[in-house]
């Protein structure tokens, strides 16, 4: 009894979320009330609140929903001294820019975290998480980009700080911009040679001719990513 409770429970809450991703990308944060994402989910108002006390915590769990992946792989490589981060970290980005470009569900849910949080008085939590999970990613290239520059994989004049600020810039304005009109446009067509001159950069490599129509991703790192 007590585990069909739960899973109940958790169905409900899925739910909910499901309710909730659909409106807030239907019709933004602001215009979305907690009575309409319960009947959409077809519970009580009562279960809404049981689970979710805003729609502040509704974001943020959205948000842990479709986290990335790659997201790990950066400090794994960190943690674990990889011999080229430079590498992970160009894999991690990369594949991330990939799952968000062909999967429907991070594709709403980023659209609504870019473009459909309106000034709601109670999202704030959910913001602060997020942005508590963007300076620890940021952190986590920044230390790449250091071993990188340590390993003597990060051409001058780059410094770690710089190249972890401006790679978290430019895919973050990739994926603002594509979002404005996601049918319209190829995210994974159009940063990849943006990133592919990104990276040149960071190795010192930029303008050199190459007949490569992808990066070639050293062995160990695809062993890396999938372990």
């Amino acid at each position: 009894m007590v585990r069909r409770t739960k899973e109940d429970a958790a169905r409900t809450r899925t739910a909910i979320l499901d309710a909730a991703e659909t409106l807030f990308f239907d019709q933004g944060v602001g215009r979305t009330s907690l009575d309409e994402i319960g009947a959409r989910a077809g519970v009580t108002r009562g279960a809404v609140y049981w689970h979710f006390k805003s729609k502040g915590e509704l974001i943020g769990a959205l948000f842990e929903r479709i986290r990335l992946p790659q997201e790990d792989m950066v400090e794994r490589a960190v943690a674990e001294r990889h011999p080229d981060p430079l590498s992970v970290i160009e894999a991690a980005t990369r594949g991330a820019i990939e799952l968000i470009g062909t999967d429907p569900q991070r594709r709403r849910v980023f659209a609504i975290l870019f473009h459909r949080c309106e000034a709601v008085d109670d999202i704030g939590a959910a913001l602060c998480r997020q942005d508590t999970a963007k300076q620890r990613m940021r952190c986590a290239l920044a230390d790449g980009f250091e071993l990188a520059g340590a390993a003597g994989r990060l051409a001058r004049p780059w410094t770690a700080p710089v190249a972890a600020r401006t790679l978290n810039a430019t895919v973050t304005g990739l994926i603002s911009e594509w979002l404005k009109d996601p049918e319209g446009h190829d995210l994974v067509a159009e940063a990849t040679p943006v990133l592919d001159q990104l990276f040149g950069a960071f190795r010192g490599t930029a303008g050199i001719e190459t007949d490569r129509t992808a990066p070639a991703v050293p062995a160990s790192v695809l062993e890396f990513a999938g372990a």
